[in-house]
């Protein structure tokens, strides 16, 4: 039985560190974040369709990997608020694909880090109201998640303890 846990949370948060520990220390499988790799070229110089060509690789890499145990540097749900956020829409056919995704666990990053520098980000000041609105959701949709906070030490023994107990 495949079991996947999703790291989540606004951007500079950690994800990608803990999602990198996370996999090694359980030896998963590791998704990565496909954001990264699409906007290489074009930087914060996106459109609405471009976030649904995001979300639909995200959830490519996801589906595609058979591993038994997964762990995503992010999901859909992410571009679900970021075109929400950023352009003030919604996009049903995309906000169903992530209703539809029912990972074990989301492992929400609080933003309690120094915001870090990097191209491709661009919100450094609305960090804790994306935090909200993706536990807000996350709640709403009763989608299992928990918080993860503190360091980044901390974070990842916070996650690799709840993990251990799901397993």
């Amino acid at each position: 039985m495949q079991r996947i846990f999703v790291i989540s949370g606004p951007e500079s948060t950690g994800k990608s560190t803990l999602t990198e520990q996370l996999a090694s220390e359980f030896s998963g499988a590791l998704v990565p974040e496909f954001a990264r790799e699409y906007l290489i070229d074009k930087g914060t110089n996106y459109s609405e369709e471009d976030l649904f060509e995001i979300a639909k690789g995200q959830q490519a890499l996801i589906d595609s990997n058979s591993s038994e145990l997964l762990f995503c540097d992010t999901d859909v749900l992410t571009v679900v608020i970021w075109l929400a956020t950023r352009f003030g829409s919604t996009h049903e056919k995309m906000f169903r694909m992530w209703q539809n995704f029912k990972p074990d666990l989301y492992l929400l990053c609080k933003p309690d880090v120094p915001w870090i520098y990097d191209p491709l980000r661009e919100c450094e000041h609305i960090r804790e109201d994306l935090f909200m609105l993706q536990k807000d959701l996350l709640f709403k949709e009763q989608k299992p998640f928990e918080v993860i906070e503190g360091d980044y030490q901390s974070r990842f023994e916070q996650a690799k303890a709840i993990i251990q107990q799901m397993l």
